[in-house]
Order: structure tokens, then sequence, then C-alpha cells
């Protein structure tokens, strides 16, 4: 029996632009695509590479990969705001054994000329445990990486959105309650941000949800800056899936900034899986420009949960 196999799953997605995305041609926005959540790129893969060492296996993600290109499918214009395409080749397997390869392309009528972006609250919860580096400006260190998206985030807020800033290191500290996007003292606290001690993420994230329950704007997300290196509380996946699973079902999304090469990619990913996640990593101070550019604010506002795909193989296939 010859095998049907998958080219992408999909599970959550999110409206997408640039050359990131799974793209149908013809939608809204002259062939718009999105994409789905999880991990978005394989930019930690890359750089540990190109540092000299073998990235582990979770670093290398499918969706992380996909999400890197722009792979496009044929077909008529998209009526609504998510549509669905798929392609099938036939080609043989490494091993030469028959097989189809199924493609799923997403398209939208989503248009980046007009599109309006819901008035959103983010709480920004910051990793300034001392392996970040927060105070080395001109190294391109977690910390100082950290601080210039956040300046760069603050820049695209307007003043129906919300944010308040959490940090966690040694104690749990809120140096911005919620507040109007276009606060001063936004970029003052952002400014003003340093690292000490160790690092209890798992005290952050629930002082960051606990925030989140208050907040009244349409979408709420919690953004979150980190190497990824617990090592006081919580430190297992499983037990941040659980802060970050029941946050979930409250309708809160979250997005994992994942920074430098320490990053601990296998908890990333298991944060991000979740409903309404998805995460970058950043190493360089261009990278924040570049996210920036491509990204914003298409991570920000999922344009569909939980989607289920139901496929029927012809006779003669069945589905790896």
């Amino acid at each position: 029996m010859r095998k049907l196999a998958w080219l992408s799953i999909l599970v959550f997605v999110a409206c997408g632009g640039g050359g990131g995305d799974f793209t149908g041609g013809g939608g809204g926005g002259g062939g718009f695509g999105a994409t789905p959540g999880g991990v978005k790129d394989m930019q930690f893969a890359r750089e540990l590479i190109a540092a000299g060492q073998v990235p582990p296996p979770e670093a290398l993600l499918v969706e992380g990969m996909f999400s890197e290109h722009d792979l496009a499918l044929d077909g008529p214009p998209c009526p609504r705001v998510l549509c669905l395409r798929a392609g099938l080749g036939i080609a043989p397997t490494v091993d030469g054994e028959a097989s189809g390869w199924f493609q799923v392309g997403l398209s939208s009528t989503i248009d980046p000329a007009t599109y309006v972006r819901p008035s959103t609250t983010f709480i920004a919860t910051v990793d300034t445990s001392g392996s970040m580096g927060f105070g080395y400006v001109d190294d391109p260190t977690p910390g100082e990486v950290s601080r210039r998206l956040l300046h760069a985030i603050a820049d695209q807020l307007r003043p129906d959105d919300r944010i308040a800033i959490v940090t966690y290191g040694n104690i749990v500290t809120v140096p911005l309650s919620i507040v109007p996007g276009d606060d001063p003292r936004i970029h003052e606290v952002i400014a003003g941000l340093g690292a000490e001690g160790v690092t209890d993420m798992e005290s952050g994230l629930i002082a960051a949800y606990e925030l989140a329950a208050l907040a009244e704007t349409p979408e709420v997300r919690v953004l979150l800056f980190t190497d990824v290196q617990p090592n006081v509380g919580a430190t297992t996946p499983t037990q941040f899936q659980t802060i970050v699973g029941n946050g979930a079902a409250e309708g809160v999304g979250l997005t994992v900034f994942g920074m430098g090469l320490g990053l601990g990619q296998e908890l990333l990913a298991a944060m991000s899986h979740l409903r309404g996640g998805n995460a970058f990593s950043l190493n360089e101070f261009e990278d924040v420009g570049k996210l920036i550019e491509e990204e914003w604010p298409w991570f920000v506002s999922p344009i569909s949960h939980d989607l289920s795909l139901t496929l029927t193989p012809s006779a003669g296939f069945d589905v790896s």
C-alpha cells in the first residue's frame, strides 16, 4: 500500500505576512497567507550550527521550517477569513517506496493595508535573572536584546492598548501596572530594567496571568522574554504547560521570545504549542527590527483556534 505523507500538519492558525507563511494565492490581501502557531522559526538551530555546535533534536521543528518559507498554492480567491487549499504530488521516498505528498496551503481575505488590530492588553513578563545579562548595553546579551524588543513593541502600541510589565529573578516585581499604550512610563520602566539572581519563571508567569485576568480589552496576551532556563520552582515542560494551559483556557495567548544560545528549546516548544501560543528566537540586535517588520501585528491576534482537518485517502493509500 502506498503512503500519503503530510507536508504540513495544522493545529492553531495565526494570521501571517511576509515570506515566512503558508500562503494561498488570490486572497483579499493580494494572496495574503496564514501560518500555524508554535515555534515560528529555525533561528536557534541555525545560530548553533553557525557557532560550530550540533542543535538538539527539539530545535529542528517542522512548523519552524515551514514558517520560514512561502509555500503558495494556486486557487480561486479566498472568500473567508481563513481558507484551506490542498496540493498533492507523487514521488518515491528515500527508500524508493511509492508515495504521495500532501500539502495544505492557507490563505485569507485579510488585507494588510486595511487591517485594524483589536485593542490588546500585553503583559510583558521579563526574565531579569543573572543569565540574561542586562546592563551590557553594546553587547547583544539576552537581556539587552529583550530591552530593545520591549522598546520596539512599546512603539507599536496605541492609546486603546494596555500594557503591564512583570519581572522575575530572585523575586517577582510589577514595575508597571496595567496602563494605556501611550503612557510615557512604559519606556522609562524598560530603560531601568536590570539583572539579578536566579530564575523563578514559575512565579513570574503566575503573576503575569493574575494580571491578565484583570484585562478589559478584546485580546489579552502574555509576552515572555527569557532564555528559558528556570532553576527555581517549576523547571519541567509539563509544569509550565499546566500554567500556560490554564491561561489559554481563559482566552489569554502566550508569545515566548527566546533569547540567546543558551535557550531551553524543549520548554520553549512545549509552552508555545498550546492554544493561542507562538514563539520566536532572537540572538542579535538586528533580529529585533526583522521581527517587528515581518511579524507585527500578526503574531498578536489569532484568526483561528483548534483547527481540525479530515483527510480521506483514496483507495490504495494510507496516511503516515
